[in-house]
């Protein structure tokens, strides 16, 4: 039997992150979730993932901390991430493309449905 992919999502939001999750859930995905940047490091250093959706603006740990040890670690680096952020300035997204990210998607102007799509397209699924 094929295994489900997994996603993490890290969104310190709780109701996005629990929208966010719903959904993915329904479409057959194995969705783990983080509160913050530390929870999702610490997550993604014991389990395996297929895909991180990430938030940018979060307290203690955020998403350029993430993205940044992502890039420092070589076991994590191969790991593929959506950001998801409020940022939407050119500037921002110029700022986090210096990693590799699969894709930036500016959270008021996308929804969730499109979020799914982009998962199940750089997913395969």
């Amino acid at each position: 039997m094929k295994r489900s992919k997994k996603i993490l999502v890290v969104d310190d939001d709780y109701f996005f992150r629990r929208i966010l999750t719903t959904k993915l859930r329904e479409s057959g995905f194995e969705v783990l979730e983080a509160r913050n940047g530390r929870e999702g490091i610490g997550i993604i250093e014991k389990r395996e993932v297929d895909l991180m959706l990430l938030d940018l603006m979060m307290p203690f740990y955020d998403g350029f901390d993430i993205l940044e040890e992502l890039d420092s670690n070589k076991k994590l680096r191969s790991l593929p991430v959506i950001v998801m952020s409020l940022l939407g300035q050119k500037s921002d997204i110029e700022k986090v493309k210096k990693y590799e990210i699969l894709d930036y998607v500016v959270k008021p102007d996308v929804s969730i449905k499109e979020i799914e799509v982009r998962v199940k397209k750089y997913l395969a699924v």
